[in-house]
């Protein structure tokens, strides 16, 4: 995952459809923190995220949107999780 990376060497990059293909809507950010999950086992592969703090806020745009999370009146069994990304 991210342990042992420094945050400054990661660039995200946002508005992009294909990596390949930069769009000219695309923003690029620096990474200030990754924060991983506590419980994370690179040996099985469990609790294999983690959140990246960037260095500044994210302008929105029409092809950059907010991650939509669930409530937490939802049960556990009531929620569905969606991963978007690329490496």
């Amino acid at each position: 995952m991210c342990r042992n990376r420094n945050p400054k060497d990661i660039i995200v990059s946002l508005g992009l459809i294909n990596l390949n293909i930069p769009g000219d809507k695309a923003v690029n950010y620096t990474v200030e923190t990754i924060i991983e999950h506590p419980q994370y086992e690179k040996r099985i592969l469990i609790n294999d995220i983690a959140i990246l703090k960037l260095n500044e806020n994210v302008q929105l745009t029409p092809k950059i949107h907010s991650a939509c999370l669930p409530s937490k009146a939802l049960s556990p069994q009531e929620r569905y999780g969606y991963v978007t990304g690329s490496k």
